[in-house]
């Protein structure tokens, strides 16, 4: 009687081993946008040795391939230029599963905390400018959103939870504002479809996003150890790289979107030198050190001591440490009451000038405001020459350049008197300051911006001096 129990649990384990279903992971699914004129990637789990079949309704075309020992399967597939719907379809021995509504075009993965995650329908009492309309009009089938479940763990993950959804009023209003806004601009320029992969937490330093082995060597990386049942916290580090990254690397992308950096106040020290080593690692991790990555400058807000300037410091110095970095700079959005500026239009906007221009090569316009080429100090003022001015450089609306401040050796600092003095020139005085060192220019936790180039984009906040205190 055992015998005979032993050999039915034996057959019923040979049974289900036999009509195991093909499973995908969650980025691999209806409605999906594969990167178009390229080599996507598409795998899955099976049955060990089962051979899995793929075939690709754009060209007609069938690919076989063997799951290894541990029932891991992968193929790479050719897509062509942008186009759909197609449909994938993936059999194995005893199952086939259909994928409807395959886009082909651009892909660009949207991360960081809070500003990228604020959805269009906005936060309570904090509203995204322009919402209503924007998600009334949003009905656009070559829009397509997956939204990464933010679920973050102490070792890399495999897979993810989410699913890729079709922009409509419905959907829309739940998509990250700036992902959105972003894609819609990028459907509208390059006439293609546009998938964006949003995986976004608020509240969350750079160190959650970064693979463990990627902490430059003299940083010293906190030794967590977490218990059994205990909750894995976002502000673990790599907790969410390894959640909400690691699952994506194989998916084959544009370039990257990175919106980030109010938690990381009180570290602007080595917030350079963090976002450098992710980007590097992140660019390593997809295989591709081409890839392109454009930020988002934290706005203004808030008085105090919260030093957002300095952040907006180390992002502006990333331009010259980064390669294939773009910094979409905010001066003029921010409010000083709320963390989450509600015109997230702007901020999409200056994120697809950053792709338009430096990645697809369209247009010839800036894609920066005014940064500083050099100061010269003499007769008691400052002459600030700057790049990226256009054809000139630009006031405010009310014609002034405000926000200026310079100081002498003595390192106090005065509200200065600023002038534009040539196309690519500001002259900076104070009849305190006999002899100037140091220039600043909305310097400051809250600011307002000023100072523009004819093509419309703002200056960042910056400093000429190094000084802490």
């Amino acid at each position: 009687m055992r015998l005979q129990f032993l050999c039915v649990l034996v057959l019923l384990t040979v049974w289900q081993n036999a009509t195991a279903k093909i499973v995908l992971p969650a980025i691999i699914g209806n409605n999906m946008v594969l990167q178009q004129n390229a080599k996507p990637l598409i795998w899955g789990k099976a049955l060990p040795g089962e051979m899995v079949k793929i075939h690709t309704s754009w060209n007609k075309k069938e690919q076989k391939t063997i799951c290894n020992a541990a029932g891991e399967w992968s193929v790479s597939i050719n897509t062509p230029k942008a186009g759909g719907p197609y449909k994938i379809s993936i059999s194995g021995k005893d199952e086939k599963i259909n994928i409807e509504q395959v886009m082909i075009g651009e892909v660009w993965l949207c991360t960081g905390q809070s500003n990228m995650d604020m959805p269009m329908k906005g936060y309570n009492e904090q509203p995204i400018l322009n919402a209503d309309s924007l998600i009334a009009t949003s009905e656009n089938q070559r829009i397509r959103v997956f939204t990464v479940n933010r679920i973050p763990a102490i070792e890399p993950q495999k897979d993810c939870k989410g699913n890729w959804l079709i922009a409509s009023p419905s959907a829309t209003k739940n998509f990250s504002a700036v992902a959105y806004q972003f894609a819609r601009k990028m459907e509208q320029e390059l006439n293609v479809p546009v998938g964006v992969i949003v995986s976004a937490f608020g509240g969350t330093k750079i160190q959650s996003w970064m693979r463990k082995e990627s902490f430059p060597a003299d940083y010293q990386v906190a030794n967590t150890q977490i218990q059994d049942g205990q909750k894995i916290e976002s502000k673990i580090p790599s907790s969410l790289y390894n959640g909400m990254i690691a699952p994506l690397t194989k998916y084959i992308i544009k370039g990257f979107l990175w919106y980030q950096g109010e938690s990381n106040k009180g570290e602007h020290l080595i917030y350079e030198k963090l976002l450098a080593s992710m980007v590097t690692d992140w660019r390593y991790q997809w295989n591709n050190k081409e890839l392109p990555f454009c930020s988002v400058q934290i706005a203004p807000y808030g008085k105090g001591v919260l030093n957002g300037h300095f952040i907006r410091e180390a992002q502006l110095k990333s331009l010259t440490s980064i390669p294939k970095y773009g910094l979409a700079v905010t001066t003029d959005v921010g409010k000083e009451d709320k963390i989450h500026p509600p015109d997230k239009t702007k901020v999409a906007e200056r994120l697809s000038l950053l792709a338009l221009v430096n990645t697809y090569k369209l247009g010839k316009q800036e894609t920066s405001g005014p940064i500083l080429k050099k100061i010269d100090m003499n007769n008691g003022m400052a002459v600030l020459t700057f790049d990226h001015c256009s054809k000139s450089l630009m006031a405010e609306s009310t014609g002034q350049v405000k926000y200026f401040q310079i100081a002498g050796e003595d390192k106090k600092f005065y509200d200065a008197v600023a002038e534009i003095i040539s196309p690519t020139q500001i002259k900076v005085s104070h009849p305190m300051v006999d002899k100037p060192v140091a220039v600043r220019y909305a310097f400051a936790d809250w600011t307002l911006a000023s100072l523009y180039n004819s093509d419309g984009l703002p200056a960042s906040s910056f400093r000429t001096d190094h000084w802490e205190k």
